[in-house]
Protein backbone atom coordinates (compact mmCIF):
# COMPACT_ATOMS: atom_id res chain seq x y z
CA UNK A 1 0.00 0.00 0.00
CA UNK A 2 1.56 3.81 -0.84
CA UNK A 3 0.77 6.66 1.79
CA UNK A 4 -2.24 8.21 -0.11
CA UNK A 5 -4.17 4.77 1.09
CA UNK A 6 -2.58 4.70 4.30
CA UNK A 7 -3.15 8.39 4.68
CA UNK A 8 -6.96 7.65 3.75
CA UNK A 9 -7.39 5.02 6.44
CA UNK A 10 -5.82 7.01 9.15
CA UNK A 11 -7.95 9.96 8.44
CA UNK A 12 -10.82 7.52 8.04
CA UNK A 13 -10.55 6.09 11.41
CA UNK A 14 -9.16 9.74 12.81
CA UNK A 15 -12.41 11.32 11.76
CA UNK A 16 -14.58 8.34 13.20
CA UNK A 17 -13.20 9.12 16.53
CA UNK A 18 -13.25 12.42 16.69
CA UNK A 19 -16.71 12.50 15.67
CA UNK A 20 -17.39 9.25 18.67
CA UNK A 21 -16.20 11.81 21.03
CA UNK A 22 -18.10 14.70 19.78
CA UNK A 23 -21.40 12.96 20.12
CA UNK A 24 -20.29 11.42 23.43
CA UNK A 25 -19.67 14.70 24.49
CA UNK A 26 -23.19 16.09 23.14
CA UNK A 27 -25.00 12.69 24.34
CA UNK A 28 -23.27 13.66 27.73
CA UNK A 29 -24.16 17.42 27.86
CA UNK A 30 -27.84 16.24 26.96
CA UNK A 31 -28.13 14.16 29.51
CA UNK A 32 -26.81 16.46 32.34
CA UNK A 33 -29.39 18.84 31.29
CA UNK A 34 -32.06 16.82 31.48
CA UNK A 35 -30.98 15.37 35.07
CA UNK A 36 -30.60 19.30 36.10
CA UNK A 37 -34.48 19.94 34.66
CA UNK A 38 -35.42 16.98 36.67
CA UNK A 39 -34.07 18.33 39.53
CA UNK A 40 -35.30 21.50 39.46
CA UNK A 41 -38.80 20.28 38.98
CA UNK A 42 -38.56 18.43 42.08
CA UNK A 43 -37.10 20.98 44.01
CA UNK A 44 -39.91 23.78 42.89
CA UNK A 45 -42.67 20.69 43.97
CA UNK A 46 -40.90 20.75 47.43
CA UNK A 47 -40.80 24.09 47.93
CA UNK A 48 -44.43 24.62 46.56
CA UNK A 49 -45.64 21.88 49.35
CA UNK A 50 -43.45 24.02 51.78
CA UNK A 51 -45.07 27.20 51.12
CA UNK A 52 -48.54 25.84 50.71
CA UNK A 53 -48.54 23.74 54.23
CA UNK A 54 -46.55 27.46 56.00
CA UNK A 55 -49.89 29.69 54.49
CA UNK A 56 -51.89 27.36 55.37
CA UNK A 57 -50.64 26.88 58.76
CA UNK A 58 -50.49 30.90 59.14
CA UNK A 59 -53.88 31.36 57.90
CA UNK A 60 -55.47 28.39 60.62
CA UNK A 61 -53.06 30.86 63.32
CA UNK A 62 -55.25 34.26 61.61
CA UNK A 63 -58.89 32.55 61.88
CA UNK A 64 -57.98 31.60 65.12
CA UNK A 65 -56.82 34.67 66.53
CA UNK A 66 -59.60 35.94 64.81
CA UNK A 67 -61.86 33.97 66.69
CA UNK A 68 -59.85 34.22 69.98
CA UNK A 69 -62.87 36.01 72.26
CA UNK A 70 -65.07 32.85 71.40
CA UNK A 71 -62.13 30.55 71.92
CA UNK A 72 -62.30 31.67 75.48
CA UNK A 73 -65.48 31.03 76.18
CA UNK A 74 -65.68 27.77 74.37
CA UNK A 75 -62.53 25.35 75.71
CA UNK A 76 -64.01 22.36 73.94
CA UNK A 77 -64.38 24.68 70.80
CA UNK A 78 -60.40 25.79 71.43
CA UNK A 79 -59.07 22.47 72.19
CA UNK A 80 -61.08 21.09 68.83
CA UNK A 81 -59.41 23.98 66.49
CA UNK A 82 -55.85 24.09 67.90
CA UNK A 83 -55.80 20.17 67.70
CA UNK A 84 -56.01 20.91 63.99
CA UNK A 85 -53.70 23.54 63.81
CA UNK A 86 -51.08 20.80 66.06
CA UNK A 87 -51.85 18.85 62.77
CA UNK A 88 -51.35 21.55 60.38
CA UNK A 89 -48.01 22.34 62.29
CA UNK A 90 -46.82 18.85 61.69
CA UNK A 91 -47.58 18.79 57.82
CA UNK A 92 -45.57 22.23 58.01
CA UNK A 93 -42.83 20.45 59.60
CA UNK A 94 -42.77 17.69 57.36
CA UNK A 95 -42.18 19.59 54.11
CA UNK A 96 -39.54 21.86 56.11
CA UNK A 97 -37.86 18.64 56.41
CA UNK A 98 -38.27 17.84 52.72
CA UNK A 99 -36.88 21.42 51.81
CA UNK A 100 -34.20 20.70 54.06
CA UNK A 101 -33.42 17.45 52.27
CA UNK A 102 -33.08 19.78 49.08
CA UNK A 103 -31.53 22.38 49.91
CA UNK A 104 -29.76 24.52 49.99
CA UNK A 105 -28.55 25.40 53.19
CA UNK A 106 -30.19 29.37 53.19
CA UNK A 107 -33.48 28.13 51.58
CA UNK A 108 -33.70 25.24 54.24
CA UNK A 109 -32.82 27.86 57.36
CA UNK A 110 -35.37 30.22 55.57
CA UNK A 111 -38.20 27.30 55.68
CA UNK A 112 -36.87 26.21 59.30
CA UNK A 113 -37.27 29.78 60.74
CA UNK A 114 -40.68 30.21 59.22
CA UNK A 115 -42.48 27.18 60.39
CA UNK A 116 -40.17 28.26 64.19
CA UNK A 117 -41.95 31.84 63.98
CA UNK A 118 -45.24 30.02 63.49
CA UNK A 119 -45.11 27.12 66.20
CA UNK A 120 -44.20 30.18 68.43
CA UNK A 121 -47.12 31.81 67.68
CA UNK A 122 -49.59 29.55 67.60
CA UNK A 123 -48.06 29.07 71.30
CA UNK A 124 -48.60 32.40 72.57
CA UNK A 125 -51.87 32.43 70.86
CA UNK A 126 -52.60 29.34 72.49
CA UNK A 127 -51.34 30.66 76.30
CA UNK A 128 -53.37 34.00 75.71
CA UNK A 129 -56.41 31.91 75.50
CA UNK A 130 -55.85 29.64 77.91
CA UNK A 131 -54.88 32.88 80.40
CA UNK A 132 -57.84 34.67 82.31
CA UNK A 133 -55.73 38.06 81.84
CA UNK A 134 -57.96 40.85 79.82
CA UNK A 135 -54.37 41.84 77.67
CA UNK A 136 -54.85 42.28 73.88
CA UNK A 137 -54.00 39.07 72.09
CA UNK A 138 -50.38 38.41 71.12
CA UNK A 139 -49.04 40.71 68.11
CA UNK A 140 -46.30 38.27 67.12
CA UNK A 141 -48.83 36.83 64.55
CA UNK A 142 -48.00 39.12 61.63
CA UNK A 143 -44.14 38.56 62.54
CA UNK A 144 -44.29 34.86 62.04
CA UNK A 145 -45.99 35.90 57.96
CA UNK A 146 -42.18 38.10 57.48
CA UNK A 147 -40.59 34.92 58.14
CA UNK A 148 -42.91 32.71 55.75
CA UNK A 149 -42.20 35.61 53.32
CA UNK A 150 -38.45 35.26 53.17
CA UNK A 151 -38.32 31.64 52.61
CA UNK A 152 -40.67 32.11 50.10
CA UNK A 153 -38.46 34.74 48.29
CA UNK A 154 -35.37 32.64 49.02
CA UNK A 155 -37.19 29.94 47.43
CA UNK A 156 -37.35 31.40 44.42
CA UNK A 157 -34.03 32.82 44.19
CA UNK A 158 -32.61 29.05 44.64
CA UNK A 159 -35.04 28.43 41.86
CA UNK A 160 -33.16 30.99 39.72
CA UNK A 161 -30.07 30.23 39.95
CA UNK A 162 -28.13 26.89 39.53
CA UNK A 163 -27.36 24.82 42.36
CA UNK A 164 -23.86 26.01 42.91
CA UNK A 165 -24.36 29.52 42.22
CA UNK A 166 -22.19 31.29 44.61
CA UNK A 167 -24.57 34.35 44.17
CA UNK A 168 -26.49 31.82 46.48
CA UNK A 169 -23.51 31.46 49.01
CA UNK A 170 -24.92 34.58 50.90
CA UNK A 171 -27.28 34.44 53.90
CA UNK A 172 -30.86 35.33 53.49
CA UNK A 173 -32.56 38.63 54.37
CA UNK A 174 -33.51 39.15 57.67
CA UNK A 175 -37.76 39.91 57.94
CA UNK A 176 -38.59 43.45 58.99
CA UNK A 177 -39.41 44.01 62.46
Amino acid sequence: MDSAVWAAIIGALGGTAVGAFISGFVALSRSQLQRTKEYLVVRKATYSACATALMTHYTALQSLKSDCHTLRQDTTLAAERFQRLSALNTVAMQSVAAVMVEGPSQTASAAEEAARALEWSSKNLRRWIVSSKSEPPPSDLDSSYDYVEVFMMTARRSLRHPPHDPEMDEAPAEPAK
